[in-house]
């Protein structure tokens, strides 16, 4: 056997060692949050396929096969109460170098954020001391002013959500303006509202009263000659 054959028959055996070896692993740990929170049972899922769910510490340590710098598809499912994101960045799988054993336990991060589904606004009302005013909000009542003339207001709703306040005066016909209101739009996180409304109170004209005609003396025949 020539040592040209040899040679060959060293380089294919070579290649058949390198494909036979199993692509590389990385580790990868995803930390789920809702407004910065940790958060539990996120389910992750990387191309199509689950990984598992994330714990009370609201992260999720997995190992990953695959090439250095392929791309991976992320996904995640949140749990009732709060919202998906949209879409997450892809996560490229790149091996870690680091002197610090935690971080390299931890391998590459990737964050998930879960915003909470509702929001809540917290309305304060202020009705320049005029007490016993009903606040009426889609047609219902949903506070009253009290002997301060203030209210207080808890709503629960969705992101980007507009509402509108306003204070019943129909009994308190003496004020200006008359039913009043506020509109408010709610952002994607909880927010305190003020609403502060003036009144003027208008005094009911008297009606003037016409002086009555004096009374007038017994009329006498006149007597013409």
């Amino acid at each position: 056997m020539t040592r040209w054959m040899l040679t060959l028959l060293a380089l294919a055996a070579l290649l058949g060692c390198e494909e036979e070896r199993p692509p590389p692993t990385y580790r990868v740990t995803f930390i789920a949050t809702s407004d910065g929170d940790p958060l539990a049972a996120v389910r992750v899922i990387a191309d199509g396929t689950p990984l598992g769910d994330t714990g009370e510490d609201g992260t999720l340590g997995v190992t990953l096969q695959g090439r250095e710098g392929q791309a991976v598809a992320v996904s995640a499912q949140c749990p009732q109460g709060h919202r998906a994101p949209e879409q997450l960045p892809l996560l490229t799988l790149r091996s870690f170098r680091g002197v610090d054993p935690t971080a390299a336990d931890r391998g590459i991060e990737m964050t998930i954020a879960c915003p909470p589904s509702d929001r809540i606004a917290a309305v304060v009302i202020r009705a320049s001391g005029q007490p016993d005013l009903p606040v009426m909000m889609r047609g219902r009542e949903v506070a009253r002013t009290d002997e301060s003339g203030v209210a207080h207001l808890m709503l629960t709703e969705s992101p980007n959500t507009t509402f509108r306040v306003e204070l019943d005066t129909t009994e308190r016909e003496d004020l200006r303006p008359q039913n009043p209101g506020a509109t408010f739009t709610l952002p994607d996180s909880n927010e305190i509202f003020l609403y502060d409304q003036p009144f003027q109170i208008q005094q009911r004209r008297r009606r003037r009263r016409r002086p009555r005609p004096a009374p007038m003396g017994p009329t006498l025949p006149m007597r013409i000659n």
